[in-house]
């Protein structure tokens, strides 16, 4: 009996030392998760307090950016009145010059039409008379009747001649006969320089008038607008000459073909479903194109648009669209020339051009992909405000735009090591302004890689509208990890933002990488269509003949593609 009750006392004081234990383990649980909770919510408040200290740092840079644009604006528009009042003043001395050359050849026409000076009077007889006295004394005539005739006549002289000057008798003495001749020659001389004068103040009326003429750009000048962007202005289209050369020929004997029922193309938006960029009616959309380089450095000629100095006129984007078949025109840039302009065009200017530019492609049935690119590639770079700031404004600018993509901060380098992180940033700044904007986002390495890749949420939910790209060049072949490159474009789409080739190895490389492209069904852009490696001979001067790169291209081009395979449903036994 004893020994049964020791037992149930040591089983009770067993099972309440476990409950102690239970309810220690159960506290301490408690504070753990308390804890944790405390944790969760500090970061939150922590991340958006940095959230509002960046969108404050954007807002205050913004500010600052827009202050100095309205500065810079008003000093282009003090430096083109002063131009202007310039030019005027020039005009006016020009008109003054010319009135005065005007009035100098009246005066010299009417001088020329005055009666000529009469000759000088003839000399007298009595002169005659007295040189006679050189003569031989035989030949002198009678002295006495000379004698008497000399004193009679300067009295009728006196009485009959009209007054004069000098000599009673009219006649230059050796005096008057010096003045003559150094008036003459003095007239001469004035002729002479008022001819030189004359002369030169014709060569300077001719400078004034070719300065006069020079044009410089007018940021101020309208631009009208077009009815594909009736929200923003537009480069007025120049007219395409009337001998251009001919597609894929350098001959200039044709016009540039038309584009048969380009009005009639409509270009819906896309998004992503699963490894596959659809349109608005769920139809599969192969993204396959050309970059087109330059834009920073573009510089237009009078009377000509930002189109035609990238090469993209009617006749380019005819080859492209019909000729080539592609749908995206892939375009690099950096943020200085969209916020600031470039050497020679303002930031309105270069805006309006690519606004035409967009219009263009659209009707053509193309794709824009506009890809930000560092101001200086180094290693461990990371977007700067500036570069913020000029993607919240082309997502404010084309959010109405369903043929407009974003390719924000697309760098050859590797970024630093941080950069998936700083890619949500940079995904919402675009988002905030386009929320159905389609990105195209890398990984930052600036390879063929595609490690740590799909973003996702704190949640762990992939973001959504994302094509993920990658590099592929002769030299970065060895990238590539085909397992891992196949798994990701399972699900997601993948696009080669940079297909280009280095011709070392004779296309090789190139080819190699055509055949990854039609295995995993990738988007690509090939370089470059108006830059070295050249998919053409010279597209600026309408010479369209394809190199051997640009051949590979065309045969890439005329692969098949993975067709988007639909789940059947037994319920409604349809697709």
């Amino acid at each position: 009996m004893s020994i049964s009750s020791t037992l149930l006392d040591r089983w009770r004081a067993e099972r309440e030392e476990q409950r102690r234990r239970e309810q220690t383990a159960a506290q301490q649980i408690d504070r753990i998760r308390q804890q944790r909770e405390q944790e969760r919510q500090r970061g939150a408040r922590e991340e958006a307090l940095q959230a509002q200290t960046r969108a404050e740092l954007l807002t205050r840079k913004q500010r600052e950016h827009e202050q100095k644009s309205r500065a810079e604006e008003q000093q282009r528009t003090l430096q083109m009145l002063s131009l202007q009042s310039r030019r005027e003043e020039q005009r006016q001395e020009t008109a003054r010059i010319q009135q005065k050359e005007v009035l100098r050849a009246d005066a010299a026409r009417k001088a020329q039409q005055r009666t000529p000076r009469p000759p000088l009077p003839r000399v007298p007889e009595r002169v005659e008379k007295l040189a006679s006295r050189a003569a031989p004394r035989e030949k002198r005539p009678n002295r006495q009747p000379l004698t008497r005739q000399y004193k009679e006549r300067p009295s009728r002289d006196k009485q009959t001649a009209e007054p004069h000057q000098g000599h009673a008798l009219n006649v230059p003495r050796p005096k008057q006969v010096g003045a003559s001749l150094k008036e003459n020659f003095e007239a001469v001389r004035r002729r002479v320089e008022e001819s030189a004068r004359q002369r030169k103040l014709t060569a300077r009326a001719k400078e004034l008038q070719r300065r006069s003429e020079f044009r410089l750009p007018r940021p101020d000048l309208p631009i009208p607008t077009t009815e594909a962007l009736p929200s923003r202005p537009a480069l007025p289209r120049a007219s395409a000459p009337a001998t251009r050369s001919g597609v894929g020929t350098g001959k200039t004997n044709a016009p540039p073909p038309s584009v048969p029922g380009a009005e009639d193309m409509t270009l819906s938006g896309l998004s992503t479903r699963a490894g596959f960029v659809v349109n608005e009616n769920g139809d599969a959309v192969y993204l396959r194109g050309v970059t087109v380089a330059g834009l920073d450095k573009a510089v237009p000629a009078p009377q000509q648009t930002l189109a035609q100095a990238l090469a993209l006129d009617d006749s380019g984007l005819s080859v492209l669209s019909e000729g080539w078949g592609v749908n995206l025109i892939r375009i690099p840039f950096t943020a200085n020339s969209v916020l600031s302009g470039t050497a020679t065009l303002t930031a309105k200017d270069l805006l309006a051009g690519l606004d035409d530019l967009i219009a263009q492609l659209e009707e053509v049935g193309c794709y824009v992909l506009l890809a930000l690119e560092p101001a200086h590639e180094s290693n461990g770079i990371l977007p700067a405000d500036g570069d913020y700031i000029c993607m919240q404004r082309l997502a404010i600018r084309y959010r109405d735009e369903p043929t407009v993509l974003y390719e924000p901060f697309a760098s050859k380098s590797a970024l630093a090591r941080n950069w998936l992180g700083i890619a949500l940033a940079v995904i919402g700044t675009i988002r905030r302004e386009h929320p159905g904007s389609l990105l195209f986002i890398g990984n930052g390495t600036g390879t063929a890689a595609v490690d740590r890749l799909p973003l996702t949420y704190g949640t762990g939910d992939p973001i959504s509208n994302l094509v993920y790209t990658i590099r592929l060049t002769p030299q970065l072949m060895n990238t590539v990890d085909r397992t891992t490159l196949q798994a990701l474009s399972q699900n997601y789409p993948v696009f080669v933002s940079q297909w280009s080739d280095s011709g070392a190895d004779f296309g090789r490389s190139s080819e190699l990488a055509a055949d990854l492209l039609e295995r995993f069904a990738a988007g690509w852009a090939a370089s470059s269509w108006n830059a070295d490696p050249r998919l053409v001979v010279n597209a600026l001067a309408h010479q369209y003949s394809a190199t051997r790169w640009g051949s590979q291209v065309q045969r890439t081009l005329a692969q098949p593609v993975r067709p988007l395979l639909m789940a059947f449903d037994e319920r409604t036994q349809a697709f």
